[in-house]
């Protein structure tokens, strides 16, 4: 029985259950709710984020007080990581709008919360803009619109893999980074997105991502910077054909026709 009962405990360590958490989802939890307050920094976001993420959806549904709890936690970290990543000046201009200094992040300037207190809009600007998105970021799963206005060598590199966790995203706006191209297939997962806005974003290449074109887009704006003519696929798309209503090339050097569609 001894071996038995040795043997259980390990499985509880690791595992998160319907009905129970793993000692280290709790221990997240607790520490989440007993430390965090009062020295939100100290808080270990990278083991407690994926063991937190790990909680199955139906215990968060079951146990509603520690399944908000964890869901905080988790939002929590993915919001620090954009304080973390950013550099001295941004640290301070977040700081200043409360980042990090509590756990109550719906508070902190340029983050919206809904009525269940998920994070539904976030709003960076330069200088308080991390130097890359995070990958973090994409545990932000209830985020409806992301704008980002950086200050054209910041935010850099590569949206991160988890970026197409952003699934109720309806609205991206990115404007003077250094973001890099999109992956080809990126909007087969950010299928919500109704209003796309690109300005200024010297990195981001020429191409737009082929999956654009199966989105249903409302208001697509791409200004001041190179892109290729892509009127003709922009008109041969089914769902954009009856989907958009503002389409803004301004400033873009396009060449070429237009096309009869």
């Amino acid at each position: 029985m001894s071996s038995t009962s040795s043997s259980d405990s390990g499985s509880t360590s690791s595992t998160s259950t319907s009905s129970t958490l793993s000692t280290n989802a709790q221990q997240c939890l607790s520490q989440y709710t007993l430390n965090a307050p009062s020295s939100p920094s100290s808080y270990p976001c990278s083991t407690c984020l994926p063991t937190l993420q790990a909680v199955p959806s139906s215990f968060l549904n079951t146990d509603t007080q520690d399944g908000q709890q964890i869901q905080n936690a988790i939002q929590f970290c993915g919001l620090r990581a954009v304080f973390e990543t950013a550099n001295a000046a941004g640290q301070a201009t977040l700081g200043n709008g409360s980042w990090v200094q509590d756990v109550k992040f719906c508070a902190w300037t340029g983050v919206t919360c809904d009525g269940s207190g998920q994070v539904s809009n976030l709003k960076l600007t330069f200088p308080g803009v991390p130097a890359a998105l995070p990958s973090e970021i994409g545990s932000l799963t209830s985020l409806q619109s992301l704008q980002v206005v950086g200050g054209n060598t910041i935010p850099a590199g590569s949206l991160p893999a988890s970026f197409t966790n952003l699934t109720a995203m309806t609205n991206l706006q990115l404007e003077a980074t250094a973001i890099t191209a999109f992956p080809d297939n990126i909007f087969q997962s950010l299928k919500a997105i109704t209003t796309l806005t690109l300005v200024n974003n010297k990195m981001m290449g020429t191409s737009l991502p082929s999956s654009l074109a199966t989105l249903s887009l409302q208001n697509l704006v791409i200004n001041s910077q190179q892109i290729s003519n892509p009127l003709s696929t922009l008109s041969s798309s089914s769902s954009l054909q009856s989907s958009l209503q503002l389409l803004d090339l301004a400033s873009t050097s396009i060449t070429g026709t237009i096309p009869s569609s």
